[in-house]
């Protein structure tokens, strides 16, 4: 195992830690308010007999207002970047160059028209 593999396990780790804790945070933003500690026992009230220290207006607040909202936010952050990843895979376009400054929607569908339709080298000029 290489050092880079090792760091990006450790990266990848330390993302996987700050999502699932912004992601019992969040419970907190908002009209009502309510505190970690009560959100965790709410989330795992479902799967563990454990006894109900909640208001009827906590457990709605988690499980029916802001559950659906946070996990659909996790899956449209997914999602956006899986499509970057994709859009830099499909265009061979590397994003970090500094004179890089992004492409047009048009032009990026041009050339990976032309890319995939044609036999053209794997990289095409492109204007910087």
């Amino acid at each position: 195992m290489s050092k880079t593999e090792h760091t990006g396990g450790r990266v990848l780790l330390a993302l996987g830690v700050l999502l699932a804790a912004l992601f019992v945070l969040s419970f907190r933003l908002g009209r009502y308010g309510v505190d970690a500690g009560t959100t965790c026992r709410i989330l795992l009230s479902p799967l563990l007999p454990l006894e109900q220290t909640w208001t009827g207006n906590e457990y709605t607040a988690v499980l029916n207002i802001r559950l659906p909202r946070i996990v659909l936010a996790c899956l449209v952050g997914c999602c956006l970047s899986s499509a970057g990843a994709a859009y830099q895979g499909v265009s061979r376009l590397s994003f970090h160059r500094r004179r890089n400054r992004g492409s047009s929607p048009a032009a990026m569908a041009g050339r990976i028209r032309a890319t995939s339709a044609s036999r053209v080298p794997d990289r095409l000029p492109m204007s910087q």
